[in-house]
C-alpha cells in the first residue's frame, strides 16, 4: 500500500511519520526535507512559524522557499533570515527566498496547506 507517508521504523518495530513523499524538494539531485528547515527556522527568536516548500528553479530544479510569520511586533528582512541558516544548515538545504506572511493558510484540522504555500 503507497499512502505517500514517509515514515521510520525504530529499533522496537514502531514507526514513526517523518513527511509526506510529495513535500519532498529535489535541489539538484539532493533530498531536501522541509521539515528539517523548518525546525532551524522555528529557532530563530523573531520566527512565529514557518512553512518550508519547493519552487521550480530553472538552475537547481527546485530551490527552497521559506514562508514566515514573524512574532508580533518583529521585523526581520530576507537576507537576516537566510543569513540565520547559514552555519545550521549544508549550502544546498538553505533557502534561496523568504516570503513574509500575517498568516499560513491551513486547513480546518490546522495543518498548514504546503501546496498552497507553492503557488
Amino acid at each position: 500500500m503507497h499512502t505517500g507517508d514517509i515514515v521510520k521504523k525504530d529499533e522496537d518495530g514502531y514507526f514513526y511519520f517523518q513527511s509526506r513523499l510529495d513535500d519532498m524538494i529535489n535541489v539538484r539531485g539532493e533530498k531536501v526535507w522541509p521539515r528539517e528547515i523548518e525546525q532551524v527556522l522555528e529557532s530563530n527568536p523573531k520566527i512565529q512559524e514557518v512553512g518550508v516548500v519547493g519552487v521550480k528553479d530553472d538552475y537547481y530544479g527546485q530551490a527552497i522557499k521559506a514562508c514566515v510569520v514573524l512574532k508580533e511586533g518583529m521585523e526581520a528582512s530576507e537576507k537576516e533570515i537566510i543569513d540565520f541558516c547559514k552555519d545550521k544548515l549544508a549550502p544546498h538545504k538553505i533557502p534561496h527566498k523568504i516570503e513574509f506572511l500575517k498568516e499560513l493558510p491551513r486547513t480546518p484540522l490546522g495543518k498548514v496547506m504546503h501546496y498552497t504555500l507553492r503557488k
